[in-house]
């Protein structure tokens, strides 16, 4: 019976980190194609420079901003804050890819997702 609840455990564990991974963008400092292909967004963490603020604006398109009816979200952060984004309690799907707008002299920001 031991043994039997340590097998469930690490299988537990072992498909826990299989299904529930997140994928990171890295950081990013400029406007780009991130994803060709569907997910689930996860959080957003946007940088500043300390001075200047940030706008990052994401798509759930494939190639460009074009379709601007299908933008998923748009976050602004202060210049003095440093840092602001967002963590989804539910991770908000996407079909098409990621294309990402980012603004704001010495702006950055780092993207997951699921697949």
């Amino acid at each position: 019976m031991k043994y039997l609840k340590t097998l469930l455990f690490v299988l537990f564990v072992f498909i826990s980190t299989v299904v529930y991974a997140s994928y990171s963008s890295y950081e990013i400092t400029a406007s780009k194609q991130i994803l060709t292909k569907g997910g689930s967004l996860c959080s957003i963490l946007i940088m500043t420079n300390g001075t200047d603020d940030a706008m990052v604006i994401l798509y759930d398109n494939a190639t460009t901003t074009t379709d601007i009816t299908k933008k998923l979200v748009e976050i602004t952060v202060a210049g003095a804050d440093n840092y602001g984004g967002r963590i989804w309690a539910d991770p908000v799907r996407f079909t098409e890819g990621i294309w990402a707008y980012v603004s704001g002299t010495g702006a950055s920001f780092i993207l997951e997702w699921n697949k």
